[in-house]
């Protein structure tokens, strides 16, 4: 991505659910030079009360998580009126456990298999983020 596209993602919240250190780092180090805030959580638990207390602008949530997963979560946000249209985006090593349709009808946007190029994360977080944004006057 080109620093031309730095400022679409400017002041965007992204909720990255995951409880391995090393996944939400890599997360973060990809997003944040192009203005993402990057708010965390380690559990489905925890994301529910990040999410209670205010709004984010897209989600990114692992598959395996220890007690409720992945699936769970986006399931329980969908449900919620403020989470019906937040883009969300499944990330998972265990693709044989988590599959692509299972996630789309949880309702996760995009599935991505770990390890995450990336730059991949910065296309789809802008792609998906760009698509709920009015466009501007």
């Amino acid at each position: 991505m080109s620093s031309v596209d730095r400022p679409v993602l400017s002041g965007v919240k992204a909720l990255v659910v995951d409880d391995h250190h090393d996944s939400v780092q890599l997360l973060a180090a990809a997003l944040e030079p192009y203005g993402v805030a990057v708010i965390t959580a380690g559990s489905v638990a925890e994301a529910r009360q990040i999410l209670g207390a205010g709004e984010v602008d897209i989600i990114v949530s692992d598959l395996g998580l220890p007690g409720e997963n992945g699936l769970e979560l986006i399931r329980w946000v969908r449900s919620q009126p403020s989470g019906r249209d937040v883009p969300a985006i499944a990330v998972t090593f265990f693709s044989e456990r988590f599959g692509v349709r299972e996630a789309r009808a949880a309702g996760f946007d995009v599935y991505l298999r770990k390890p995450i190029d990336p730059t991949d994360i910065v296309h789809v977080v802008a792609t998906l983020v760009n698509r709920r944004r009015p466009p501007s006057p």
